[in-house]
């Protein structure tokens, strides 16, 4: 019993690293019910791991970037984005940010966000796009649903 539960906490085969490398990879905003703090949380807790067993990934700057644009919060994203932009063009206050920086400025800016309650907010795009979407079933309800078919061709 205790093998087992020493070989769930502390994996140390190759097929064992490998999962827990595959859950930062996989890491989504989503599946933590979009916390940021959550989501960092348990990606930190995976790289231990694997930085405890000599295989940290060579690219975990760039998993966490990953990682991070998946909410579904417009602003959030925009901020990760420019960090993005400043780490790719190699320019920048963001060019050479360390992983551990990142983490930081990520939990900031989603804690301050939460707290001015702006984290929940709506994109402007998707808020069109309901309401668009809103208005198109109402002129079918009005119309019945009913769809115009051609039967015979129409003649010039």
């Amino acid at each position: 019993m205790m093998f087992l539960l020493f070989q769930k906490t502390n994996p140390s085969t190759v097929v064992g690293l490998d999962s827990v490398l595959k859950q930062i990879e996989s890491a989504k905003l989503g599946d933590h019910t979009n916390d940021v703090d959550a989501m960092l949380t348990a990606i930190e807790c995976y790289y231990k791991v694997l930085r405890n067993n000599k295989r940290a990934p060579e690219h975990y700057r760039r998993l966490l970037l990953n990682a991070l644009a998946t909410g579904p919060n417009h602003y959030f994203n925009k901020f990760i984005q420019r960090i993005e932009d400043d780490v790719e063009s190699g320019i920048g206050a963001n060019a050479a940010i360390i992983p551990e920086s990142l983490i930081t400025a990520a939990r900031t800016k989603y804690n301050n966000m939460d707290q001015k309650g702006i984290w929940n907010k709506v994109d402007p795009r998707h808020a069109k796009i309901m309401a668009l979407t809103t208005m198109v079933e109402a002129m079918k309800a009005q119309k019945g649903g009913t769809r115009c078919r051609v039967t015979e061709p129409i003649s010039e």
